[in-house]
């Protein structure tokens, strides 16, 4: 039957109310026990540690925000590394271009990779996001560099570069191309004489013990050989040149000076003092 009261005389039930109820006895152990329990579940390495934490909140995520988040985030990685591959790549190929040209023209110089359904769902998830990823990058880095693969098959691919590097109009390439055409055999014929210069003077040191007439003539036939060679190779760079702008003949004329002529050693420097 419910019972009518006054304010007054329901403060003064409310002040003597207590609460009677015990806890058990082995509560606090019990909170103890938990405590331990949780704390052995955090130990151990810090990734281990972020694993856990990883799979636990993936397994709390519903499946379409999983997909999308792990694929949207496998292709922004594929794209990046797939273009960072291929401005690489590209960057790698120039250079072993201009090599190439270098060491076209200057025969001295040498060229230099239920629930469990649940889980195997969002664990599928996973790897196909992973395969994106690679798939991105792999077509970022085979897109990337499609240009340049093409230009290396070119049989003159290190005029490609010389065309790339000093902006030749296809007047300028095509001269420069005939003109190099045209050295090609004399430089093969100045890289026969210096290996025969070589080898004269090796066989020469062989069968001597001191500096005689014989290896004498040798270096001295060594010595004009590499002279010829210089000689020729600085003419044909000036012909080159003759081809180009003034402002590309220049800088042309200077990286071709510290490549071939002064490789690596600036005109006022001495060898030893």
């Amino acid at each position: 039957m419910k019972e009518d009261l006054s304010d007054s005389e329901l403060r003064e039930k409310l002040a003597t109310w207590r609460i009677e109820a015990q806890l058990p006895r082995d509560f606090q152990q019990r909170v103890w026990k938990r405590i331990a329990v949780h704390e052995t579940a955090n130990t151990g390495p810090a990734w281990l540690i972020w694993l856990k934490s990883l799979l636990i909140s993936a397994t709390r995520v519903s499946v379409p925000r999983l997909a999308l988040t792990a694929i949207v985030v496998a292709l922004l990685i594929g794209t990046t590394t797939g273009l960072v591959e291929a401005s690489r790549w590209n960057s790698v190929t120039w250079n072993r271009l201009e090599a190439k040209y270098v060491q076209s023209i200057d025969p001295f110089n040498e060229f230099p990779h239920p629930k469990a359904r649940g889980l195997f769902l969002k664990v599928a998830i996973l790897l196909v996001a992973i395969a994106a990823g690679f798939g991105a990058f792999w077509l970022c880095a085979f897109f990337g560099t499609s240009d340049l693969r093409s230009v290396t098959a070119d049989r003159d691919a290190d005029l490609m570069w010389l065309r790339r590097e000093f902006d030749l109009t296809d007047v300028q390439f095509q001269r420069i191309q005939a003109l190099h055409t045209a050295y090609a055999s004399k430089c093969d014929q100045m890289c026969q004489r210096i290996m025969n210069a070589n080898a004269a003077l090796d066989a020469a040191i062989s069968r001597n013990k001191q500096v005689t007439p014989e290896i004498e003539q040798a270096m001295g036939e060594v010595a004009r050989v590499q002279q010829d060679c210089r000689q020729s190779t600085l003419a044909h760079v000036y012909e080159v040149s003759a081809q180009m702008s003034p402002s590309s003949a220049a800088r042309y004329l200077q990286m071709m000076q510290q490549k071939i002529f002064q490789p690596g050693l600036p005109a006022n420097t001495a060898v030893s003092r």
